[in-house]
């Protein structure tokens, strides 16, 4: 049992966690790491070519620092924002937030890099770049973790009921589904939960007297009964999840996982696949893959030319000039940073630069 100090490290690191793990993603979610993913599979070797830099083959070291764009997802990018992205002066680009090992081990949900099929099956993603492969591997060790941070479980469960009952909520909001079509649809839950609950309060009217209150005042209940389940496995799966062996808090053949996975269903099959949804999502698609091939010319200069343009001492050049200056200065020094610490020493120095150019 923990005392009342410990008590209050758990729970504040566990709202550490909650509040950073999508601090990551860019704009358009998931549609916006696939852009990016796309965008870098389809025209780095142009690009490389067009700054003379060899084009790494697959088993050189090179091309393992390629599978940071190849692989790019918002769980890595989280972690470089919060360790190195985010510092406010150049003496904090090493530290970015300056968090505790423990804040830190907290946001390390997948333990893998980018490229390492060996960890593929274990974890589905990676979990951070080879830029920040040093700092990852450091709170690893200071934390003693072999499998990933226990409160990573509650975070997950946190995100799970939360996310998906927001996302139904906003489409009933937004006139994009109805709340007869969410009970109606809901009401298959009746022929498989094995008890009945107060999960099923809600689903005792005919049809058409169903409103958005009725929705509001199932989340609420809901909410509090998929937190309840939650906690009592936490409790009861303890031993498991501090060696790493259970899979998640609200995957196993209870009635409040059997309805959140419909509750996801739901969501699969009457929210995301709505045109007010997918309209959005493939113009976010359109708009990062834009702005790439925007600034794309600032990836084709050679380390002399870049390094020219930074100071000011080139002349020509003058779209490249401009769209530097439309990166915060911030970044300039972050990138400069990362130069001096000769993070690569056993690679092409060249191509290391253009990699920093990326971050």
């Amino acid at each position: 049992m923990l005392d009342t100090k410990e008590l209050d490290v758990f729970v504040n690191l566990a709202e550490t966690a909650c509040l950073m793990h999508d601090i990551g993603n860019p704009p358009f979610g998931h549609f916006g790491e696939e852009a990016i993913k796309r965008w870098f599979v389809k025209n780095y070797k142009s690009v490389l070519e067009a700054t003379k830099i060899n084009i790494p083959l697959k088993e050189s070291e090179e091309y393992k620092l390629l599978c940071d764009f190849f692989e790019f997802d918002g769980n890595p990018q989280g972690f470089r924002i919060i360790t190195h992205l985010s510092g406010i002066k150049s003496e904090d680009y090493d530290y970015g937030m300056n968090l505790t090992y423990a804040q830190l081990g907290v946001f390390m949900k997948y333990l893998r890099l980018p490229g390492d099929e060996s960890q593929k099956a274990k974890y589905k993603k990676a979990g951070y770049f080879h830029s920040e492969k040093d700092i990852f591997e450091e709170v690893k060790s200071k934390l003693e973790l072999v499998n990933r941070h226990p409160i990573l479980y509650i975070m997950e469960a946190a995100d799970d009921i939360s996310y998906c009952i927001s996302d139904i909520e906003d489409g009933i909001e937004k006139n994009i589904i109805s709340p007869k079509l969410f009970f109606k649809t809901l009401n298959i839950y009746n022929n498989v939960a094995k008890n009945k609950t107060t999960l099923l309060r809600a689903f005792n009217k005919d049809d058409d007297e169903y409103t958005a209150s009725d929705f509001y005042n199932f989340k609420i209940e809901i909410s509090k009964i998929f937190t309840i389940k939650a906690v009592s496995t936490y409790i009861k799966k303890e031993s498991e999840i501090y060696d790493g062996t259970y899979k998640s808090l609200m995957e196993d053949e209870s009635d409040e996982a059997i309805l959140l996975g419909y509750l996801k269903k739901f969501a699969r099959q009457h929210l995301y696949i709505a045109p007010e949804a997918e309209n959005m999502e493939i113009a976010g698609y359109n708009v990062i893959t834009g702005l790439l091939d925007d600034f794309k010319p600032l990836l084709e200069l050679n380390y002399i030319q870049f390094t020219q343009l930074l100071s000011d001492n080139i002349k020509g050049l003058d779209i490249e000039k401009r769209l530097l200056h439309k990166l915060p200065l911030k970044y300039t020094e972050i990138y400069n940073a990362h130069l001096k610490k000769n993070m690569f020493p056993y690679l092409d120095k060249n191509f290391v630069e253009w990699c920093f150019r990326l971050i």
